[in-house]
């Protein structure tokens, strides 16, 4: 059935991409650290002193990984933590980056350390794509995830569109931005942002162990 939506004049058909228990996509976390303390946060990031001796993945092993992503022909490989950019050895990380031939790497960040030498690094080291997290207009944005953080990050994507690379946006819907979420697509759209993905939060990490509840109210959920 997969051979009929393949234009099989334009690429290359291998069926083995397809196969049975293949995977499509791999997340890899390379830290348990983050400059941020989002409320609702699904790890519960490390921050601050407790940041200082965080656990990171060592360099190597994910090079390999990367090498067999490509081999298996995983479509995309996706490089999160914690916060990745905060890692000073992040480019260590990417060296084999440009020499897949298969597989596209995406990083996901919060946008607040993607300054425009950041954005071209990640540009030639063979980064396609960075998807930012930004929830919402500023103010219910920043109520969850600190005060001023909406501002960098809309500077980081900035920096991210006029590097060439293909942006999307996450926004994460809870208590904090349900009645304007919406506002946010139409300055995407304007910002060169190719794509949003919407959530709902998980009870999970710091939003476990809220008082109270900060998802989206069951009667809202429609």
């Amino acid at each position: 059935m997969i051979e009929k939506y393949v234009n099989k004049d334009s690429v290359d058909f291998d069926p083995s991409v397809f196969r049975e228990g293949n995977p499509w996509r791999v997340v890899v976390d390379l830290n348990e650290a983050c400059n941020l303390q989002c409320s609702y946060c699904h790890i519960d990031a490390l921050f601050g002193k407790d940041a200082r001796n965080s656990r990171t993945l060592p360099p190597n092993l994910v090079g390999t990984l990367l090498h067999d992503a490509d081999e298996m022909k995983v479509f995309d490989v996706t490089l999160t933590g914690g916060e990745i950019t905060i890692m000073p050895n992040l480019m260590e990380y990417l060296e084999k980056v440009s020499d897949l031939e298969f597989t596209s790497v995406q990083m996901i960040t919060n946008g607040t350390r993607l300054s425009e030498s950041l954005a071209l690094e990640l540009k030639d080291a063979g980064i396609r794509r960075v998807s930012v997290s930004i929830d919402g207009p500023e103010g219910s944005n920043d109520e969850a995830r600190g005060k001023r953080v909406w501002q960098r990050a809309w500077k980081g994507i900035e920096n991210a569109v006029s590097a060439g690379l293909d942006v999307n946006v996450i926004s994460v819907l809870g208590k904090h931005n349900i009645d304007d979420w919406y506002q946010l697509p139409p300055f995407l759209k304007q910002a060169g942002v190719r794509s949003q993905n919407i959530s709902l939060m998980c009870r999970l990490g710091r939003a476990e162990s809220a008082e109270e509840w900060q998802g989206v109210p069951e009667q809202r959920l429609d």
